[in-house]
């Protein structure tokens, strides 16, 4: 009877452990699902952004520069080169959104360049030296790979700028 009883407890354990394996290998899916409809629609929003708003903030430069040209000599023209410049300012910053969102160097230069010029771009305004050091045969990760390490130095930089800012005020 003791010896049924705990051959009954095994059989029950190793069913428990079978089933708790499926709910993990289901919960390791989802995420990964999860994971590929978020950069999805970071690449969309990238996407949208490039193709209207940036486009849109462009054709509004050059019509605010011809204007400015026609307008030699008359008291508005300081006030259409601000305006230029302030939209080349944003249309900046929807850049850098864009490639925060998406970096498409990422897509077509790899793990190792994208890392590198956001790191400089992120860290060397601030002050902030910058080494990258790339190490055996070059060759690319998994697309998904190479997008969660991204991620992850993306936001390591981005914890470093919010410290250094901190910092400043400080």
């Amino acid at each position: 009877m003791a010896i049924g009883s705990q051959i009954a407890v095994g059989i029950e354990n190793a069913r428990l452990y079978d089933e708790l394996a499926q709910r993990e290998q289901l919960r390791g899916e989802l995420l990964e699902k999860v994971i590929v409809a978020q950069e999805d629609e970071r690449k969309r929003i990238a996407r949208d952004l490039h193709d209207d708003t940036s486009q849109s903030l462009s054709a509004l430069i050059y019509s605010l520069e011809a204007v400015e040209a026609s307008c030699s000599g008359s008291p508005i023209r300081a006030s259409l080169a601000t305006m230029r410049q302030r939209v080349a300012q944003i249309l900046d910053g929807i850049h850098k959104l864009i490639f925060d969102l998406r970096p498409s160097m990422l897509d077509h230069l790899g793990l190792f360049v994208s890392l590198r010029w956001y790191a400089e771009t992120h860290l060397q305004p601030l002050g902030m030296h910058v080494h990258l050091e790339e190490r055996g045969p070059t060759r690319r990760l998994l697309p998904q790979t190479e997008t969660a390490l991204f991620r992850v130095v993306q936001e390591a930089i981005n914890m470093l700028r919010n410290i250094q800012a901190r910092a400043t005020c400080v």
